[in-house]
């Protein structure tokens, strides 16, 4: 896990600015998406927010059939299945960003994202099996919920000192993210008789796999030319990375959901990355331009499986 970042391109005019966007697509079930976005700047100030909102419903079918033949060649039985699976999302994303450059030498700029999405899936399947002459003999039916909320949200504190007007720049930046995702799914399947009657026990399946991931970084960048042709950086970087796995399974009997340990597993991983970079860059010609760089990195690491109490430690350069 890691944070990439994106230079974008700010807007240069001063003044208030926005605009609003839509769109409506239409295929089995319609799609619709909307936004806004605005911003001022003057000389000192840039602030930016936006928001989207996206709304989907989506549908899909399969149909298998299945002929089983004996060694002459003639039909010893046929497996048919049909499945339709029904989609829908609501999807909730927004952006507030502020730079503040009390002179020209020193920036300062805070950016959130945030983003959260609700989608919900409902499956069913139906299946049946015939006989050599295409009598039915025995089915199942089989439906699947199945629940995914995510939500991220990200922040970032940044710092540029333009030191003079050879080129001398520090810049030092600071970012937070979280990751969640609560995937909720649940089985059902009914056995049916060659008369349509269930028969046995259903077979009733709930999982859980909630998902945590928490993202810190720090960085520090220093640029110094020499003379026109030489260019020397370097830096350094601290993250710290801990992602909270957990599977749950249960099968329901007789109404009472019973936690399958067998299958059950919780997994937190943490990881420490510690770097620095040192680059040197010299224009020989216009042509050809010399490229040295030296970078250290350490990483330590533990990962504990809470299920079985085991763990493991790593630590290296």
């Amino acid at each position: 896990s890691g944070i990439i970042n994106i230079v974008l391109k700010k807007n240069e005019l001063f003044g208030f600015n926005g605009q609003v966007n839509g769109s409506l697509s239409q295929a089995f079930y319609p799609k619709e998406n909307a936004g806004i976005e605005c911003g001022y700047r003057n000389s000192k100030w840039t602030v930016f927010g936006s928001y989207n909102y996206d709304h989907y419903r989506g549908m899909n079918g399969i149909e298998i059939t299945r002929n089983f033949y004996k060694n002459n060649g003639e039909l010893e039985s046929a497996y048919q299945q049909n499945s339709r699976a029904d989609l829908f999302m609501d999807a909730n994303s927004g952006k507030i960003s502020v730079d503040f450059a009390p002179t020209k030498k020193h920036t300062f700029g805070i950016v959130s994202n945030l983003m959260y999405s609700s989608r919900r899936l409902e499956r069913t399947n139906h299946t049946r099996i015939s006989d050599s002459d295409l009598n039915y003999l025995s089915g199942s039916e089989t439906t699947t919920e199945q629940k995914n909320p995510l939500q991220n949200a990200s922040y970032n504190f940044s710092y540029l000192f333009k030191i003079d007007s050879l080129g001398k720049e520090l810049s030092v930046n600071v970012d937070y993210a979280n990751f969640k995702n609560d995937l909720v799914q649940n089985y059902s399947t009914t056995y049916l008789d060659q008369y349509y009657n269930n028969f046995g026990s259903p077979y009733i399946l709930k999982t859980a796999f909630p998902l945590n991931v928490d993202v810190k970084s720090a960085k520090m960048d220093y640029v110094h030319p020499i003379g026109d042709k030489i260019r020397v950086e370097l830096g350094v970087k601290s993250s710290f990375v801990k992602t909270d796995n957990y599977s749950k399974f249960w099968q329901v009997v007789n109404n009472e959901d019973s936690l399958l340990l067998n299958r059950t597993n919780h997994f937190i991983y943490n990881e420490n990355v510690n770097a620095g970079y040192l680059n040197y860059n010299q224009s020989v010609s216009k042509s050809v331009d010399i490229q040295i760089g030296l970078r250290c990195e350490q990483t330590i690491a533990k990962g504990e499986q809470l299920t079985t109490n085991t763990s493991f430690t790593r630590n290296y350069v």
